[in-house]
């Protein structure tokens, strides 16, 4: 199976546990730290798709072969429904891939306030960054 941390980042890698000595990388974790679980998948593809509000800014390959690509569609509905969700931050990269079936699935999404950069233009990078630690800044001054 696949894990990852559901409620804190990055307290362990995401990890493909197939055996016990696979139990190392969780570490110091609390036995009551909540986790996502799946089935282990074969992504053929891995894009990054970087979005400031609703605006899709760049869509950058990072892993697998880059002759396959992502269902768009999949992917604008995904990032209208995070948005509409009321939980998204201001910018954030969302990563999708193409599995072994040929269909879009969401890999995770990441907040946009530290987030590292593929191919993305240094414009676009820069006001996804802007947008987002200006959100976090003005959440500080009105708490």
């Amino acid at each position: 199976m696949f894990a990852k941390p559901a409620n804190r980042a990055k307290i362990f890698t995401g990890q493909v546990f197939s055996n016990p000595s696979d139990f190392y990388f969780v570490g110091r974790t609390s036995g009551r730290e909540q986790v996502w679980c799946s089935e282990v998948v074969n992504w053929r593809s891995e894009y990054r798709v970087y979005v400031t509000g609703q605006a899709i800014l760049s869509v950058d390959h990072y892993a697998g072969d880059a002759g396959v690509t992502l269902d768009m569609s999949v992917v604008r509905q995904a990032v209208s429904e995070y948005a509409q969700s009321g939980e998204a931050p201001a910018a954030y990269g969302i990563d999708f891939g193409v599995l072994a079936s040929g269909e879009t699935a969401l890999v995770e999404a990441n907040d946009g306030f530290a987030l590292g950069g593929y191919a993305i233009g240094s414009a676009a990078y820069g006001e996804m960054m802007f947008s987002r630690w200006r959100q976090l800044l003005d959440t500080a001054i009105n708490t």
